[in-house]
């Protein structure tokens, strides 16, 4: 169900070498998020199948409201993601590139410095993971805070808090640098990419 709060739907999209991970995200006012479904679709992502079911899964309507942007990482199988992108950016689905490092925006300007000359949007995941870690903090719902379905199993939350932030020196200077804690992560990806 979709609460009448959200006001616009988002998607995160992670490619795995197996599998398609995503989460569909409503949104309300000051960002109050909702989890409405994380789908896992398997399957080799260097072929044609598997994108046609994500295609289907981002062209579903929840409660006449449809997606009206996604993120697709574009870290495993570029070219694969460059092709499902480009012919739908008028859907808004872009493709993405996480970029680690302190300071960096959320999103930043696109490049077409590709082969199929796709717009490709660095995302600052670090600025993005800290806003997230910091609204899981927030015990009432309202502004930032983030509610999830009953039906979201244990290891959803580990992947979604699968990473931690540390202090590291390098060269004397201090950096803060997010680390895994475990394997997977790729809850708190997709969560970054719906952001």
């Amino acid at each position: 169900t979709v609460p009448e709060e959200v006001l616009v739907i988002t998607a995160g999209v992670d490619i795995q070498d197996d599998r398609i991970e995503m989460e569909v995200v409503g949104w309300g006012l000051d960002e109050e998020s909702w989890s409405l479904d994380y789908i896992r679709i398997y399957g080799d992502p260097s072929a044609p199948n598997i994108w046609n079911e994500l295609d289907l899964h981002l062209s579903k309507t929840y409660k006449d409201m449809r997606i009206v942007s996604c993120c697709i990482d574009s870290g495993h199988h570029t070219n694969q993601v460059y092709k499902f992108c480009k012919p739908r950016l008028a859907r808004r689905f872009f493709a993405i590139k996480g970029q680690a490092g302190e300071g960096k925006t959320i999103i930043g300007r696109p490049s077409r410095n590709n082969i199929m000359r796709c717009p490709l949007f660095p995302v600052g995941v670090d600025t993005a993971k800290e806003l997230i870690y910091s609204r899981l903090n927030i015990q009432n719902a309202g502004a930032g805070y983030c509610h999830f379905p009953m039906k979201y199993d244990e290891e959803y939350f580990r992947q979604l808090t699968a990473e931690k932030i540390v202090t590291k020196y390098r060269r004397g200077f201090k950096r803060r640098e997010w680390i895994l804690m475990r394997s997977r992560n790729e809850a708190l990806d997709c969560r970054v990419y719906s952001l």
